[in-house]
């Protein structure tokens, strides 16, 4: 009985929530679609500050993707989907990208998911993600979820119980088909109806670079070989053996006399 009492719960608030979001679609001249469980894997080199799918559609805001070199971009005071009725707020959104390596952020989150029919906030002066060399993180800076602190730097894959329908993940990361990482901050999901996500950066393992041999020096040969060959004193050059003392020669002379 009290499962049922509980799923029934739960019930009555998801089709309450899929009101609210389908009305906030409607105010911003977002048509409803179906739900989608997960944003399309993002190319190499990549990065997005924020993006939302599924009743409610916000396309990724400050994103660039790679192959151009180091880029950046960033977007200003944010609030959706509306100005007068924020769920979501933001100071700065900001992304950036370079060879092997991507980051984006968000300057002080502020939610408001009471009007979304979720009981718990989340907010944060600083939630940033990075990716480098096809390792990444993320960085938490003064985030509370549903009243709790969060750890500045969680470890990946850390999920957060919060009342409700609505599931978040920390520092989320994804290994891509292409062999890339995809790292995001936060991961909000909503009864398989909504997804936000914060932050994201996606970046590859560059390759190692080739180390060309450099071909070692090749004596010239010359026309005719040479032989070097170091006499030690008191040997012969012919035999090797000892040489044999020079024969004395008698000096003609005269001794002085003392006395």
């Amino acid at each position: 009985m009290k499962g049922n009492t509980l799923s029934r719960k739960r019930s009555a608030v998801a089709a309450r929530l899929a009101a609210v979001l389908c009305a906030l679609a409607l105010a911003v001249g977002v048509a409803a679609g179906p739900a989608a469980p997960a944003l399309a894997a993002a190319p190499v080199g990549s990065a997005t500050a924020l993006s939302a799918t599924g009743v409610l559609e916000v396309a990724p805001l400050a994103s660039l993707g790679g192959g151009n070199g180091f880029r950046q971009t960033s977007a200003a005071e944010v609030a959706l989907p509306l100005p007068t009725t924020p769920v979501l707020t933001a100071g700065a959104l900001n992304a950036e990208v370079d060879a092997g390596r991507a980051r984006s952020s968000a300057v002080d989150v502020r939610t408001r998911l009471e009007l979304v029919g979720l009981p718990f906030d989340l907010n944060a002066e600083l939630v940033e993600a990075r990716c480098d060399d096809g390792a990444g993180g993320v960085t938490l800076a003064g985030a509370r979820i549903a009243g709790h602190e969060v750890a500045l730097r969680p470890a990946p894959g850390t999920g957060v119980e919060v009342p409700g329908v609505a599931s978040v993940v920390l520092n989320d990361q994804r290994r891509n088909g292409d062999g890339s990482l995809t790292v995001t901050a936060v991961v909000v999901e909503v009864a398989n109806l909504q997804r936000i996500e914060i932050a994201s950066a996606t970046c590859a393992r560059g390759a190692a670079e080739e180390q060309t041999p450099t071909p070692s020096a090749t004596p010239t040969p010359s026309d005719a070989p040479t032989t070097t060959t170091t006499r030690v004193a008191g040997t012969s050059a012919s035999s090797g053996g000892p040489a044999k003392a020079p024969r004395p020669t008698p000096v003609a002379g005269h001794l002085a006399v003392t006395g």
